[in-house]
C-alpha cells in the first residue's frame, strides 16, 4: 500500500499508512521506511524524517545502505551540511556500508548544493583511501 501511494505521488497518504501500521503494533521494513523518508522529504518534513530515522534506530532496526543514504539526502536537501558530516563519519565507521556508494552519493549532496570544495574534498578522500577501485 506505502509502495503504491509513493508511486502515485501521494506523499501524504503514504506517511498516513505508516503510521496506522505503527500504532497497530508492525515493524516495517527497510524499503518501507525509505519510502516514507522519502514522502517526508517531497512533503518538506524534514525534522518528522529525522525523527523517525533516530526512532527506527533506537529500535534496533537495521537499515539498508539506501536508506542512510536517503537520510544524507534530506539533510543536504534542507542544507544541514554538520548533520551530513556527522553521518558520513558514523557510516564510514560501519564495516556494512559500500564505501564507494557513500563517498558517490556525499559528493552528489554537496555537488547539488553548489559546494564544490567539499564534492572534491570527498572524492579525494575516496581516491586516498582507494575505494575508487574496488
Amino acid at each position: 500500500m506505502i509502495d503504491l501511494f509513493s508511486r502515485n505521488r501521494k506523499y501524504a497518504n503514504c506517511i498516513e499508512v505508516f503510521e496506522k501500521m505503527r500504532v497497530a503494533g508492525y515493524f516495517p521494513a527497510s524499503n518501507v521506511i525509505d519510502l516514507v523518508l522519502n514522502a517526508f522529504g517531497k512533503l518538506r518534513e524534514f525534522e518528522k524524517a529525522d525523527a523517525l530515522y533516530r526512532e527506527m534506530q533506537e529500535e534496533g532496526c537495521v537499515f539498508s545502505d539506501e536508506v542512510h543514504f536517503q537520510m544524507l539526502s534530506l539533510y543536504g536537501a534542507r542544507k544541514d551540511f554538520k548533520m551530513v558530516e556527522a553521518l558520513f563519519k558514523r557510516l564510514m565507521c560501519d564495516p556494512n556500508i559500500n564505501k564507494k556508494e557513500l563517498h558517490l552519493v556525499v559528493a552528489s549532496i554537496y555537488e547539488r548544493s553548489n559546494r564544490l570544495n567539499d564534492a572534491s574534498r570527498i572524492m579525494n578522500k575516496m581516491n586516498e583511501r582507494g575505494i575508487l577501485k574496488s
